[in-house]
Protein backbone atom coordinates (compact mmCIF):
# COMPACT_ATOMS: atom_id res chain seq x y z
CA UNK A 1 0.00 0.00 0.00
CA UNK A 2 2.90 2.35 0.71
CA UNK A 3 4.24 1.68 -2.79
CA UNK A 4 0.87 2.54 -4.34
CA UNK A 5 0.63 5.80 -2.42
CA UNK A 6 4.21 6.74 -3.29
CA UNK A 7 3.60 6.12 -7.00
CA UNK A 8 0.34 8.09 -7.03
CA UNK A 9 1.89 10.99 -5.10
CA UNK A 10 4.80 11.17 -7.54
CA UNK A 11 2.39 11.12 -10.49
CA UNK A 12 0.36 13.93 -8.86
CA UNK A 13 3.55 15.98 -8.43
CA UNK A 14 4.26 15.63 -12.14
CA UNK A 15 7.09 13.11 -12.18
CA UNK A 16 7.40 11.02 -15.30
CA UNK A 17 6.54 7.33 -15.23
CA UNK A 18 10.04 6.54 -16.47
CA UNK A 19 11.65 8.32 -13.50
CA UNK A 20 9.26 6.61 -11.07
CA UNK A 21 10.06 3.27 -12.66
CA UNK A 22 13.78 3.85 -12.26
CA UNK A 23 13.62 5.28 -8.74
CA UNK A 24 11.25 2.70 -7.24
CA UNK A 25 12.19 -0.30 -9.41
CA UNK A 26 8.55 -0.82 -10.38
CA UNK A 27 7.45 -2.14 -13.75
CA UNK A 28 5.74 0.36 -16.03
CA UNK A 29 2.67 -1.85 -16.43
CA UNK A 30 2.24 -1.86 -12.66
CA UNK A 31 2.29 1.93 -12.60
CA UNK A 32 -0.28 2.04 -15.41
CA UNK A 33 -2.48 -0.48 -13.55
CA UNK A 34 -2.45 1.68 -10.41
CA UNK A 35 -3.30 4.82 -12.39
CA UNK A 36 -6.10 3.07 -14.28
CA UNK A 37 -7.62 1.74 -11.06
CA UNK A 38 -7.36 5.17 -9.39
CA UNK A 39 -9.17 6.75 -12.35
CA UNK A 40 -11.90 4.10 -12.15
CA UNK A 41 -12.32 5.00 -8.46
CA UNK A 42 -12.79 8.67 -9.38
CA UNK A 43 -9.32 10.14 -8.78
CA UNK A 44 -7.08 10.96 -11.74
CA UNK A 45 -3.58 11.14 -10.24
CA UNK A 46 -2.27 13.13 -13.20
CA UNK A 47 -4.82 15.92 -12.67
CA UNK A 48 -5.66 15.98 -8.96
CA UNK A 49 -4.61 17.56 -5.71
CA UNK A 50 -2.17 15.67 -3.50
CA UNK A 51 -4.75 15.69 -0.71
CA UNK A 52 -7.07 13.52 -2.84
CA UNK A 53 -4.61 10.62 -2.64
CA UNK A 54 -5.67 9.09 0.65
CA UNK A 55 -4.95 5.85 2.44
CA UNK A 56 -8.52 4.74 1.73
CA UNK A 57 -7.93 5.17 -2.01
CA UNK A 58 -4.71 3.15 -1.81
CA UNK A 59 -6.46 0.37 0.13
CA UNK A 60 -9.19 0.24 -2.52
CA UNK A 61 -6.59 0.08 -5.30
CA UNK A 62 -4.65 -2.65 -3.49
CA UNK A 63 -7.85 -4.64 -3.09
CA UNK A 64 -8.78 -4.37 -6.76
CA UNK A 65 -5.37 -4.77 -8.39
CA UNK A 66 -3.12 -7.76 -8.13
CA UNK A 67 0.48 -7.65 -9.30
CA UNK A 68 1.16 -11.34 -8.72
CA UNK A 69 0.64 -13.71 -11.61
CA UNK A 70 -1.32 -16.82 -10.81
CA UNK A 71 -0.12 -19.16 -13.56
CA UNK A 72 -1.00 -22.39 -11.79
CA UNK A 73 -4.37 -22.66 -13.53
CA UNK A 74 -3.01 -22.05 -17.04
CA UNK A 75 -2.73 -25.14 -19.20
CA UNK A 76 -0.04 -24.57 -21.81
CA UNK A 77 -0.30 -26.21 -25.24
CA UNK A 78 2.75 -28.33 -24.41
CA UNK A 79 0.90 -29.65 -21.36
CA UNK A 80 -2.07 -30.65 -23.48
CA UNK A 81 0.27 -32.68 -25.66
CA UNK A 82 2.61 -34.08 -22.99
CA UNK A 83 0.42 -34.70 -19.94
CA UNK A 84 -1.13 -37.88 -21.42
CA UNK A 85 2.38 -39.37 -21.72
CA UNK A 86 3.75 -37.98 -18.46
CA UNK A 87 4.28 -41.47 -17.02
CA UNK A 88 6.31 -42.53 -20.06
CA UNK A 89 8.49 -39.43 -19.83
CA UNK A 90 9.06 -40.07 -16.13
CA UNK A 91 10.05 -43.68 -16.84
CA UNK A 92 12.44 -42.54 -19.57
CA UNK A 93 14.04 -40.01 -17.22
CA UNK A 94 14.43 -42.62 -14.47
CA UNK A 95 16.08 -44.95 -17.01
CA UNK A 96 18.66 -42.24 -17.65
CA UNK A 97 17.64 -41.29 -21.19
CA UNK A 98 18.51 -37.80 -22.33
CA UNK A 99 15.78 -35.32 -23.13
CA UNK A 100 16.83 -35.32 -26.79
CA UNK A 101 16.37 -39.10 -26.95
CA UNK A 102 13.00 -38.84 -25.17
CA UNK A 103 11.90 -36.29 -27.75
CA UNK A 104 12.87 -38.66 -30.57
CA UNK A 105 11.01 -41.56 -28.97
CA UNK A 106 7.89 -39.43 -28.54
CA UNK A 107 8.15 -38.24 -32.15
CA UNK A 108 8.05 -41.87 -33.31
CA UNK A 109 4.58 -42.11 -31.78
CA UNK A 110 3.43 -38.86 -33.39
CA UNK A 111 3.95 -36.67 -30.32
CA UNK A 112 5.99 -33.74 -31.59
CA UNK A 113 7.06 -30.81 -29.44
CA UNK A 114 10.01 -28.50 -29.75
CA UNK A 115 13.05 -29.08 -27.59
CA UNK A 116 12.51 -26.04 -25.39
CA UNK A 117 8.90 -27.05 -24.67
CA UNK A 118 9.99 -30.52 -23.60
CA UNK A 119 12.73 -29.05 -21.40
CA UNK A 120 10.25 -26.68 -19.73
CA UNK A 121 7.76 -29.51 -19.22
CA UNK A 122 10.41 -31.70 -17.60
CA UNK A 123 11.64 -28.86 -15.40
CA UNK A 124 8.11 -28.01 -14.27
CA UNK A 125 6.83 -31.55 -13.68
CA UNK A 126 9.94 -33.55 -12.76
CA UNK A 127 12.11 -31.17 -10.78
CA UNK A 128 12.54 -33.87 -8.13
CA UNK A 129 14.50 -35.97 -10.64
CA UNK A 130 17.04 -33.21 -11.29
CA UNK A 131 20.22 -34.35 -9.63
CA UNK A 132 22.68 -31.53 -9.58
CA UNK A 133 25.37 -33.21 -7.54
CA UNK A 134 28.45 -31.30 -6.49
CA UNK A 135 31.54 -33.19 -5.40
CA UNK A 136 33.81 -31.25 -3.14
CA UNK A 137 37.50 -31.89 -3.76
CA UNK A 138 40.07 -31.63 -0.99
CA UNK A 139 42.26 -28.58 -0.72
CA UNK A 140 45.30 -28.90 -3.00
CA UNK A 141 48.35 -26.98 -4.03
CA UNK A 142 47.77 -24.39 -6.76
CA UNK A 143 47.75 -25.94 -10.27
CA UNK A 144 48.09 -29.49 -8.95
CA UNK A 145 45.32 -30.84 -11.18
CA UNK A 146 46.34 -28.69 -14.14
Amino acid sequence: MIEIKEILLRIAKGQSKRKIRRDLSVHGLTINRYIKEAVSLGVDPEHCQISQITDELCVAIAGNVTTVKNDRHILYPRDIILLPVKDRIEAYLKDGLTKAKIRKLLARDGITVCQSSLLRFVKEHFSYLDKNITVRLPETEPAKYA
